[in-house]
């Protein structure tokens, strides 16, 4: 659903240091490329390292197995959707063309999905030598592994100064699809292929027997080559949300939207009955965020809050137009504000006077639990909204996280796995973490 909230019931801003260690920086993706986020499921955490999957107790920190999947490290995340899942039946970690079926207990390969030919056909003729076609976004729910396909070029595979100048930069353009695509996990075979128009990975979301995300109809869009198109082009003509049956794959309703005020990013995160499109413009030399809030069943605009000021000037190199969106019981959070998520009403979720987020300080996004939120500020540090603080507390003060979502609140425990390497500022340690709460 893309909330970046795990539901995590147990946490509290208190918490012991459980364990440290391994896996270290050397098989890590560098922190400034921002790759994927760390998955846990059933007291294991798994790591994306550079192309290779790692897997480490989530209570001790011992490394139990790792497997190397060529093609899997992709980059700039906030630009992309996810390309791994865990789920009943196993991890699933796409690379290329296809996604690899792994025992969560080992890392053994228990099997390889294909995608499938109707949705490939939409990227152009099926060619068995030379696919061009790769693997995009992917997600499991239920017994249904979703997936899209996208356009060789689409994702960010580069590692070098340039690709880490380039993301960092302002205006750039975001990974698309050309189809959706629902394959069944216990027969392996196709259930449906949707495939109308230009499909933004970020916002692709499921929730409640629904696939919902943006599309655009614009021809700048249609007729790109490589997957990898500015939100200047894709509004150039028809936007749409559009919302599909996550069954059948029948398309249930289509909504157009203004589009205008998204030029850096956009996100869409999905509520028990609403959805939230965020996304982040230029606007009097200040990054200013456009929050439009949408009905889940119906694609009606309910309310829309415009040109919030991030406190940050244009041409910021942290990652200021990136910041994800976080949804809560009934709250939307989207910095530097928080809002009633039914009617738009701005709050202060931490109980103060302005949103208690206006000053914190680097780069990456908030992760949360159900009443706790992570974030960098200098290190990391959780604020517990039903505290009533209105400043957070340090997790550690020795390490710092990485620049996107990496403080894992899963399986009653805060997990920070490794991910600052290539960091050049002041902090002592590179390490995996695992935090109990005290409590």
């Amino acid at each position: 659903a893309k909330t970046t909230n795990s539901g995590d019931t147990r946490l509290s801003e208190s918490f012991a240091l459980r364990w440290f260690g391994g896996p270290g920086a050397e098989r890590m993706v560098d922190r400034h490329l921002r790759t994927t986020a760390s998955l846990a499921k059933d007291g294991r955490l798994f790591i994306p390292g550079n192309d290779v999957l790692i897997a480490v107790d989530a209570y001790n920190g011992m490394e139990l197995w790792s497997m190397p999947l060529p093609g899997f490290t992709r980059t700039g995340a906030p630009y992309d959707g996810g390309w791994w899942a865990v789920g009943f039946h196993g991890l699933l970690a796409a690379a290329n063309d296809e996604a690899t079926w792994i025992d969560p207990k080992n890392g053994s390969v228990l099997g390889r999905h294909r995608i499938p030919d109707r949705a490939r056909e939409r990227c152009g003729p099926v060619n068995v030598i030379a696919p061009r076609c790769e693997w995009g976004w992917l997600a499991i729910e239920g017994d249904h592994l979703l997936g899209s396909a996208a356009l060789p070029g689409a994702a960010r595979l580069e590692q070098h100064r340039d690709a880490v100048v380039d993301q960092y930069s302002e205006l750039e353009p975001l990974a698309t699809s050309r189809a959706l695509f629902s394959i069944d996990q216990t027969t392996g075979k196709e259930e449906w292929v949707y495939g109308d128009g230009v499909i933004i990975n970020s916002t692709i979301a499921v929730r409640d027997g629904r696939v919902i995300f943006v599309e655009s109809l614009a021809e700048p869009a249609l007729a790109d080559l490589d997957g990898r198109i500015r939100l200047s082009e894709l509004r150039r003509g028809a936007l749409n949300i559009v919302a599909l049956d996550l069954a059948t794959g029948r398309r249930l309703w289509k909504s157009a939207i203004d589009g205008d005020r998204f030029d850096h990013s956009l996100f869409l995160s999905l509520g028990p009955e609403q959805l939230a499109l965020v996304g982040c413009t230029n606007d009097e030399k200040i990054n200013r965020y456009e929050v439009a809030v949408h009905d889940a069943a119906t694609g009606r605009e309910i309310w829309r809050d415009a040109h919030a000021n991030n406190r940050q000037g244009t041409g910021g190199d942290h990652g200021e137009q990136v910041h994800h969106p976080v949804l809560l019981d009934g709250v939307l959070i989207a910095e530097p504000r928080a809002y009633d998520l039914v009617t738009g009403e701005r709050i202060d979720p931490a109980g103060g006077t302005d949103f208690f987020l206006k000053s914190r300080t680097g780069c990456g996004t908030i992760s949360a639990s159900d009443d706790c939120l992570f974030f960098r500020d200098g290190n990391p540090v959780v604020l517990e909204l039903a505290s009533g603080n209105a400043s957070p507390s340090k997790l550690t003060q020795a390490s710092r996280q990485g620049c996107w979502v990496n403080v894992i609140p899963a399986q009653g425990m805060a997990l920070i796995p490794e991910s600052s390497s290539g960091c050049v500022c002041g902090y002592s340690l590179q390490t995996s973490i695992g935090l109990v709460p005290v409590d």
